[in-house]
């Protein structure tokens, strides 16, 4: 039985040591899966800018950090195996 792979299968992994984190990886199904992407908080400001970075390079910029994560996820899930971060 297959099941779907969905944006809800993604998990951020802050990079570094500073708190909250500026960076992360986004990665599918936990903290050890493949990498999908990058997001980085463009800003030290509540209303700063996320930018969103897959495989492809980048993907854009968002409001949240949530917006930007589904901006990667997205990506992932539509890209053929071979083009993905490896």
């Amino acid at each position: 039985m297959s099941m779907t792979q969905q944006a809800t299968d993604f998990v951020r992994v802050p990079i570094g040591s500073e708190h909250p984190a500026r960076s992360h990886e986004i990665r599918f199904r936990g903290a050890r899966g493949p990498l999908a992407g990058h997001t980085v908080r463009l800003g030290q400001d509540a209303d700063a800018k996320w930018m969103a970075l897959g495989g492809a390079g980048f993907l854009g910029e968002a409001g949240t950090h949530g917006e930007a994560m589904r901006m990667v996820a997205t990506e992932w899930l539509a890209s053929p195996d071979g083009q993905r971060i490896q």
